[in-house]
């Protein structure tokens, strides 16, 4: 286990520790999140069994807290099924009962980067972030495939190298870094969204020119389609253009998922100006 995620690991679990009935679950449920990472990094078993039974236990108790929060708190319902979706998953590999499988409303909304994936690993992230990021590489089928890879390219580094461990992580961070820029969806607008595929598409009216980027729950090949558009960046299960016709208002495009073609309406004017 690396450096940065034992330490997270063990904060984790002395936050979890101090948890009692009535307090705030989420030291509780954040723990469970480091542990879906270990799970998908193959690690939760090597650790303590007394520790992982006592998480256990107390993970259970603090999943019912927080439920019952989010039934008298409708306002904060949202955020917190995802946090509970997170600590099911946690509880499911815990109890080996089953193979965690994490709802789609756990998980990530996109692939996570490398650079993501590498905070993850490196236990920079948040207990429950870095368990929606676990929680996505865990519903991938290509998930473990992945951190396999960046693992070799860990290895790689390091062989060889004189500066020890800190080198070592160099060709990962450098894999991270060359990935393709994806814009974060919390920081434009949603303009649209649909099922079957899962998808939304998020406005950035700010940019120069305006952009817009489509972002889909699957790893899947995706692209848009439209006079109005010019495709800037694509990555799986990820598009964003540039907005080229400044008096778009309304896109009507084709969105092409796989070898699927399918038929979007996204109206890209201000709410609230005949939306």
């Amino acid at each position: 286990m690396r450096e940065g995620l034992e330490s997270a690991w063990q904060r984790g679990l002395e936050n979890a520790g101090r948890w009692t009935t009535g307090g705030d679950p989420t030291p509780v449920l954040e723990a469970l999140g480091l542990a879906l990472v270990l799970e998908v990094t193959g690690e939760l078993n090597l650790c303590s069994g007394e520790e992982l039974d006592v998480l256990r236990r107390t993970g259970r108790r603090a999943v019912a807290a927080a439920e019952k929060w989010s039934r008298d708190h409708p306002a904060a319902e949202e955020d917190l099924l995802w946090a509970v979706g997170i600590a099911r998953a946690a509880l499911d590999a815990l109890t080996a009962e089953r193979a965690a499988m994490p709802d789609a409303a756990a998980a990530d909304l996109v692939p996570p980067s490398p650079r993501r994936v590498l905070r993850m690993l490196e236990g920079q992230l948040d207990g429950l972030s870095a368990g929606s990021c676990a929680a996505h590489l865990l519903r991938d089928p290509t998930g473990r495939a992945r951190l396999q890879l960046l693992g070799d390219l860990e290895a790689q580094g390091s062989r060889g190298s004189s500066t020890g461990a800190e080198a070592g992580l160099e060709p990962l961070r450098a894999a991270a870094a060359a990935a393709e820029d994806m814009w974060a969806p919390g920081e434009g607008e949603s303009v649209a969204s649909r099922d079957a595929p899962r998808v939304e598409a998020v406005l950035f009216r700010s940019a120069d020119p305006p952009r817009l980027a489509v972002y889909a729950f699957e790893a899947v090949p995706l692209r848009l389609v439209s006079e109005a558009v010019e495709t800037e960046a694509m990555l799986p299960g990820y598009w964003r253009g540039r907005i080229i016709s400044p008096r778009a208002r309304v896109l009507r495009c084709e969105l092409h998922v796989e070898d699927r073609v399918l038929s979007w309406k996204i109206d890209l004017r201000p709410r609230g100006a005949g939306r």
